[in-house]
């Protein structure tokens, strides 16, 4: 095992992690990061986009305020409209000079991990295994594991940067630790456009049809939420029924000057009550419960996934993505959905497991992270897309040579549309109505086929059937309904 000290260990390279390290840096204090996935991946997480005046005092401090000065937008104020009538509220009069900038903590996290590489400090990006000891004493050490070796970090101070679900949190005794929570009991449905913002400060809309929130990304992309009840759902709102509602709820004046467009992305966040449900083994959600258990038999028989880096596309609410953790894989999910990955990343409070969610889109992702990972699944997620061909594409791009994908999908003929629709949805109602659609299943013949198209070879298929005497799941070799299929990247 490798030696090593500093004064401060930093635990996580995220924009809390780095602000850090640079404001010790300038004050000469040494520092050491360390990081669990890379920096390309640090770098690709989606994050808010307006800093607050204390936040962007301290990126001043730590000497790499230079892009957000220059390219962010000052917001001198925010608005406040109750039942369509707007009070602006002038932050800088009223607090003495304060205001908040429209830039993005991702650009802030470029900046700060281009000054911290320009300072020579040492960041281990990529680390496994990380561990906290005697952070209650006067000599502190963290162990880790990093391109192959051992690492023993003797500190004078052990900075948790990590977020809820790393292992700093976990590491401080329960009896000095105290969480909060706040759920709200309803959902926010969201929209992306690439159209001008309504105003140029935020709009905080309270009205009796609901709240409504109009924000921005930049002079050319905003964002949009608004209240809905729980049980509503992201299909039943096309992008036309959303810009009407959200005109009902912006005040009189700012009517006008809402600029409408096709939503980049459009998702509602049903934090609470989906939580229950999607780990709740007798609600909606147990058919993926109970063919888990053969998911994960199919994918133990064709690879360890123990210690390596796994990719869960479609992931939903995380109940592969877990099981892969358990496995020991270092796990990633992803998921076009807002709500899925919220519910994703509540239920890791439960299982103290770390996977980064993220969300993005397969083909996105893999212009981001191309051969990144050695295993990728995709399961009961193609039968939802409009393309599977492109997802399969970019399932291939981001495989490592060598590496292995695993895909599940419905088959298409009339026995899987009595037992996929019929039988599950409304017969035996394990589904509920309209989960699927019988024109987006997908033969073994034609997943094969985009498989080679994309350059993947086809190792192996199983079928997964299901007994309702008996209520039980079994891999066998019959594939007209629910099937699994193993392809590989060539070497």
């Amino acid at each position: 095992m490798k030696k090593i000290k500093t004064q401060v260990a930093i635990i996580g390279a995220g924009p809390s992690g780095l602000l850090l390290g640079q404001l010790l840096a300038k004050q000469g204090i040494d520092n050491i990061i360390i990081e669990r996935v890379s920096g390309e991946y640090v770098l690709g997480r989606i994050r808010a986009g307006i800093l607050e005046q204390g936040f962007a005092d301290l990126v001043r401090e730590a000497g790499v305020a230079g892009r957000m000065d220059s390219e962010g937008q000052v917001h001198e104020g925010v608005a406040i409209a109750v039942d369509r009538k707007k009070y602006r509220i002038d932050l800088k009069n009223l607090t003495g000079g304060d205001v908040v900038i429209c830039y993005g903590q991702t650009e802030i996290t470029k900046d700060l991990m281009d000054a911290r590489a320009a300072s020579g400090q040492t960041t281990y990006y990529e680390s496994d295994d990380t561990a906290l000891h005697d952070v209650t004493t006067d000599s502190p050490y963290v162990t880790f594991k990093n391109g192959g070796e051992e690492y023993h970090l003797d500190c004078d101070f052990v900075a948790g940067c990590d977020g809820f679900h790393g292992v700093s949190r976990k590491t401080i005794p329960e009896d000095k630790r105290t969480e909060f929570e706040r759920v709200y009991p309803f959902g926010w449905l969201g929209l992306l456009s690439d159209t001008p913002p309504i105003d140029h400060e935020l709009i905080y809309c309270k009205s009796e049809r609901g709240f409504a929130l109009c924000s921005m990304r930049s002079n050319t992309r905003s964002r949009y939420y608004l209240q809905v009840p729980l049980s509503d759902k992201v299909e039943n709102w096309s992008d036309d029924a959303f810009w009407e509602e959200l005109k009902k709820r912006v005040p009189d004046e700012d009517v006008p000057n809402l600029v409408t467009g096709p939503s980049i992305e459009k998702s509602i966040a049903k934090f609470e009550a989906l939580a229950s449900r999607w780990w709740d083994r007798n609600s909606e959600f147990k058919p993926l419960h109970d063919i888990n258990p053969l998911r994960m038999g199919y994918i133990d028989s064709i690879v360890n996934v123990a210690g390596k880096k796994v990719l869960d596309v479609g992931c939903g609410g995380g109940i592969l993505t877990e099981a892969l953790a358990h496995r020991g894989a270092r796990v990633t999910g992803i998921d076009m959905g807002e709500a899925p990955l919220s519910v994703a990343r509540l239920h890791l409070l439960e299982s103290g497991l770390e996977i980064d969610y993220q969300q993005n889109s397969a083909e996105e992702f893999a212009r981001q992270y191309p051969g990144e990972f050695d295993v990728v699944c995709c399961l009961e997620m193609l039968e939802h897309v409009p393309d599977p061909a492109s997802v399969l594409q970019s399932c291939h791009a981001l495989l490592k040579p060598g590496g292995n994908l695993i895909v599940s999908t419905i088959n298409r003929n009339p026995k899987s549309y009595l037992f996929a629709i019929l039988g599950a949805e409304y017969i035996l109602r394990l589904l509920p109505r309209g989960t699927h659609e019988y024109q987006k299943f997908i033969r073994p013949s034609e997943l094969a086929r985009f498989a080679r198209q994309a350059g993947l070879q086809l190792q192996g298929e199983r079928g997964m059937t299901y007994n309702p005497l008996s209520k039980k799941y079994r891999l066998s070799d019959d594939v007209d309904v629910n099937y699994l299929m193993h392809f590989s990247k060539a070497e």
